[in-house]
């Protein structure tokens, strides 16, 4: 039996889509544990910073930050199968992550954010831009609404909220990357 030219097309087109979707949801189980752990963090050290700024909300973010990439870390670590392109893939990440870094103390260094609540709201917009952009760069729509959602969040939280805006951040920012973890998971 032989197929048309047309038959063909369509078997590697169905293939190619297949291809896509399948790391695609590759892509979402990978990044689920992430969204659900540092959702738990910002649960912890919004909350930490809403109701005792002064004795441990200053530090809750130091500390939970740490155990979060220890913890991040070791989610990568105990991924069964890791080839070497996923160590190198890691290695760009932490390129990426420093990048970020630089470029967030850059901002602070220059605009001086006056209130916790800028730097409150200026982090998670950080989040919610590289989740919008890695969705975006890899046909990952969720991980693209989830960045939406974030920002819609942290803004609708900064302007209407501001006198209970790091408790916001702690339920609804939290909840939000809590929720998009266990949505990710879901496929």
């Amino acid at each position: 039996m032989s197929l048309s030219p047309e038959q063909a097309r369509d078997a590697l087109r169905d293939v190619e889509q297949t291809t896509r979707h399948s790391a695609t949801v590759h892509g979402y189980e990978t990044m689920a544990p992430y969204l659900i752990l540092w959702g738990a963090i910002w649960v912890v050290a919004y909350s930490a910073n809403d109701l005792a700024p002064r004795a441990i909300g200053q530090w809750a973010w130091p500390v939970l930050g740490t155990v979060g990439w220890v913890a991040s870390m070791f989610i990568g670590a105990r991924r069964k199968g890791q080839s070497a392109a996923d160590a190198g893939m890691w290695l760009r990440w932490f390129g990426v992550f420093v990048a970020y870094a630089v470029f967030a103390t850059a901002v602070g260094a220059i605009m001086h954010p006056t209130s916790d609540a800028q730097i409150g709201a200026f982090v998670p917009l950080i989040v919610a831009l590289t989740y919008a952009l890695v969705g975006i760069f890899f046909n990952a729509m969720r991980l693209t609404i989830a960045g939406a959602v974030i920002a819609a969040l942290t803004l609708g939280g900064y302007f209407y909220l501001p006198s209970h805006f790091m408790l916001w951040m702690a339920v609804v920012g939290g909840g939000a990357l809590i929720l998009a973890g266990a949505w990710m998971r879901q496929v």
